[in-house]
Parts: structure tokens; sequence; C-alpha cells
């Protein structure tokens, strides 16, 4: 799939699942939001979850019930909520940013395919 850099308009290549993370243009070095363009089709994605979807599937209140039991264990970590968001936590502390535990997850074809269960279980 591929985004557009706002700032130069450079053609960046990415999975589907990154929709929604923040990236750093190679061309210019702006950073920006990989969002897909006005028009553009979304390619078959399997069970990928997007980055936006996975950070929904953890805040929004009626899915994260569901979702973080599965997301911690998956991960072997607390999820707690710090200043109005969640975080999750390894056990000696140390936090998990958001992008790597859903590069984790969709990287893992075992855990994309619960996730991906999980998300449709309370999408219907």
């Amino acid at each position: 799939m591929n985004f557009h850099c706002m700032q130069c308009n450079a053609k960046i290549a990415a999975a589907y699942d990154w929709r929604g993370m923040t990236v750093t243009c190679p061309a210019c070095s702006q950073q920006l939001v990989l969002e897909y363009g006005i028009g553009q089709a979304i390619s078959d994605s399997g069970y990928a979850i997007s980055f936006t979807d996975f950070c929904n599937l953890l805040a929004v209140d009626g899915w994260w019930q569901a979702a973080h039991p599965v997301v911690a264990r998956m991960l072997h970590c607390a999820i707690e909520k710090l200043h109005n968001k969640f975080v999750l936590k390894q056990d000696d502390g140390a936090l998990i940013p958001l992008e790597i535990a859903h590069l984790s997850i969709q990287s893992d074809p075992v855990k994309q395919r619960e996730m991906y269960g999980v998300a449709m279980n309370l999408w219907r």
C-alpha cells in the first residue's frame, strides 16, 4: 500500500496495518501520520488490523474490556491507565510503546489471527 507525504508528496510504501502510525518521510524528514488518500483502496490484508484500530481496541469503552486481557497475555504485560490513556507495562516497569506492541502482534500469524478474531467479535 502506498501513502503520500503531505509535505513533499513522496510515495511511502508501507503495509496496510501501519495505517495510523507516525513515521519520518525518507525524502523530506517531515513527521507524518500514515493515512489513506481520497479514493485509495484498501488491499487484501488477511487478518491484519491497522495501528489505529489496534489503539481503538485498547482505548474505546466496551472494546478495551475484551482486548486488554488478550493483549496482556500475548505480550506478557500489564495494561494500566496513566494520564487518561492506557499503557502497557512489563514486569520490571518498562513501558511497551503501542507501535511495538502492534507490530509484535501483527508479525506473529497466530497472535494476528487471534487479535483479528477479538476485533471482529466486537465490531459485528
